[in-house]
C-alpha cells in the first residue's frame, strides 16, 4: 500500500471519529505518517553508455 494512501486512510478514520460519530480521539499529534519511499533514478551502465555513444 502506497504512504499516499496509508494517509488518507487514517484522515478518514479521524473525520469519521471526529465529524461523524462525534468521537474524541484524544491526542493524536503522536500519529505517525507514512513517507513514501526514495526511487532512485535509471542510470545507464558504462556499457549502454557506450552503445548510445556509437550510435551518435
Amino acid at each position: 500500500m502506497s504512504a499516499s494512501t496509508q494517509n488518507e486512510v487514517v484522515a478518514t478514520l479521524l473525520y469519521l471519529y471526529r465529524r461523524v460519530l462525534g468521537s474524541d480521539v484524544g491526542n493524536l499529534g503522536g500519529v505517525i505518517r507514512a513517507r513514501g519511499g526514495k526511487h532512485l533514478p535509471v542510470v545507464l551502465t558504462v556499457e549502454e553508455v557506450r552503445a548510445v555513444l556509437r550510435y551518435l
